[in-house]
């Protein structure tokens, strides 16, 4: 609004130069709430597919748990092994008998449910921070916005001023 400030009012010019000063000032602070804001988002995203890897993770030991019952054999475990190998699951070993391997796989269920739940946990704590962070931004907006710092007849005298013959209301 610069350019346009000598055409102004002085009680407008007045308020122009407030609302510019209070927007220079929250510049460097929103900015760095928005990257904030993205880097919880990522943590977010991060600790979602953490916790849908842990799901494929325990969903293949629990069929592999359940083709073994099954079968009665560990004759599969190997092809089970790929999936949480590739989910970044520990890969089951075959043991001595059938009981050994079923303890396990029990063993590899629970401890992975429970990193399940841990993660849920740390998820929640994050999306708390991500909903903080979006408030805060939103009150930056809120502060910011023109039609808070302006009337409806002097936002139109700004806009009618900035492009001429058209009117505009709030």
């Amino acid at each position: 609004f610069t350019y346009y400030l000598d055409w102004m009012s002085d009680s407008l010019r007045s308020k122009v130069v407030a609302w510019q000063t209070a927007v220079n000032a929250e510049r460097d602070p929103y900015y760095n709430l928005n990257l904030g804001y993205f880097t919880k988002m990522t943590e977010v995203s991060d600790l979602q597919m953490e916790i849908d890897k842990l799901d494929t993770q325990i969903k293949m030991y629990g069929r592999c748990r359940d083709n073994i019952v099954a079968e009665s054999s560990t004759d599969l475990v190997a092809s089970y092994n790929e999936v949480i190998a590739e989910n970044g699951g520990e890969q089951i070993t075959i043991q001595n008998s059938v009981g050994a391997t079923l303890a396990e796989i029990d063993n590899l269920i629970a401890e992975q449910e429970s990193n399940k739940e841990n993660t849920k946990v740390r998820l929640e704590a994050k999306q708390l921070e991500l909903e903080s962070i979006r408030a805060q931004i939103s009150a930056v907006n809120e502060r910011l916005k023109i039609t808070s710092y302006f009337t409806e007849s002097e936002y139109t005298v700004i806009l009618n001023g900035l492009v001429p013959a058209q009117t505009y209301s709030i």
